[in-house]
């Protein structure tokens, strides 16, 4: 997609203004679609975060019926995506109406997206975040899966500072965690849980009583084959999570939250790199795993069943 002068105002806005030009708008969403980023989810002002990302409309083949609307979306919105001519990629946001995001996960969050009041969206753009509050609309079932249908946001808040994604570690992803204390406390190896380029979490069931929330540790990272990390970085929170095991199950377990310091570029870069890894590995399997859940298509018709449905096409053609 070609950046336009909208598309380069939006990038350079000043922390905490508010963004209330619908095309401004349009543009940084349609920049973070293209990015692939991940889109926060709260509803009803509830704490608990839940991920999507935004969606494109998929327009109905010809002779395909129309996307069905859900029981809470009972109105006909077919005007609100409709296009005079082909259709082109993310135009129906050109519209300012509607805005579509994808199955929430985890999946609980779905049942209450459709259940919300409001529903608060946080994404982000070129190390800004942008936050808006928008109304849920309806559910709509496209050929690709189920999407849900926002309105369209009427401004977006820019914050001062970008909230990293932080991707799980899936079971199997080959990383080492060791940390020591400030005053020159033992090493200690223990379970990367999630990363991202402004923290980690880790997991030890003996240490979790170990670290109050202040305490600055020194943290040597390795991810895969990239080059080890040396970080500092301070506790900032304690707490159970789920964490991944062995043929897809998980298991609750005590874990630390860290807040990296990063001192320099150069450290900025690897932890990007450590992070990037992270969060393709833990996107990929999200994907195979939404892609598992989706219900098998129909299958074409063979042999003589083939035949008779080519001729009730030819006569209903013959008769209209």
């Amino acid at each position: 997609m070609s950046e336009t002068h909208e598309d380069q105002e939006g990038l350079e806005l000043e922390p905490s203004e508010v963004v209330d030009q619908p095309r401004r708008i349009e543009a940084l969403i349609k920049q973070a679609f293209m990015s692939e980023e991940h889109v926060e989810i709260q509803v009803n002002d509830q704490p608990r975060i839940f991920f999507s990302q935004f969606m494109d409309y998929l327009p109905p083949v010809v002779g395909d019926e129309p996307p069905q609307q859900g029981e809470t979306g009972a109105q006909d919105e077919a005007d609100l995506f409709a296009t005079d001519g082909p259709y082109e990629p993310l135009s129906y946001l050109d519209k300012h109406a509607r805005l579509l995001i994808g199955p929430l996960e985890p999946e609980v969050g779905n049942e209450q997206l459709q259940a919300s009041r409001e529903v608060r969206l946080l994404f982000f753009e070129n190390r800004k975040s942008f936050t808006a509050t928008v109304c849920y609309r309806a559910l709509q079932t496209q050929p690709e899966g189920p999407v849900y249908v926002l309105d369209f946001p009427q401004q977006l808040l820019v914050q001062r500072m970008r909230r990293h994604f932080r991707a799980r570690v899936e079971y199997g992803v080959a990383a080492t965690l060791n940390v020591s204390a400030e005053k020159g406390r033992k090493i200690s190896k223990v379970e990367l849980v999630n990363l991202s380029v402004g923290g980690l979490a880790w997991s030890n069931a003996k240490l979790i009583d170990s670290f109050e929330v202040g305490t600055r540790l020194k943290m040597d990272l390795q991810v895969d084959k990239l080059p080890a990390i040396t970080v500092w970085g301070t506790v900032r929170n304690r707490g159970m999570e789920k964490i991944p095991r062995r043929g897809g199950k998980s298991i609750n377990q005590p874990v630390v939250g860290m807040a990296f310091e990063l001192e320099d570029n150069l450290l900025v870069q690897k932890v990007e790199q450590a992070a990037a890894l992270v969060q393709r590995e833990y996107l990929s399997r999200l994907r195979l795993k939404r892609e598992a859940a989706k219900p098998p298509a129909a299958s074409e018709p063979s042999g003589k069943a083939a035949a008779l449905r080519g001729l009730f096409k030819a006569k209903k053609g013959y008769f209209s």
